[in-house]
């Protein structure tokens, strides 16, 4: 089994890291209340962000409870 097979979220997350930096830049230097995440096709799915890195990561497609299990497995392999 290749890495990628076993930390599929970790990998996403690896190859997005670019992506991943500049939109929370982004967000990080934008007034609260225009950041808003929906499909721009339905406004009535526009909402605050409440939590920025969730966000990113679920628009990035990286299951952020996943993404923290792989890393404890990451982890525990290395301490074993």
């Amino acid at each position: 089994m290749t890495e990628e097979e076993k930390y599929p979220n970790c990998e996403k997350l690896a190859a997005a890291s670019d992506q991943h930096r500049i939109i929370m830049e982004f967000l990080d230097n934008i007034e609260p209340e225009l950041a808003v995440w929906g499909n721009v096709d339905d406004l009535s799915s526009l909402y605050p962000i409440d939590n920025k890195e969730k966000t990113v990561l679920k628009y990035l497609g990286v299951d952020p409870v996943e993404l923290e299990n792989e890393r404890r497995a990451i982890l525990k392999s290395i301490r074993q």
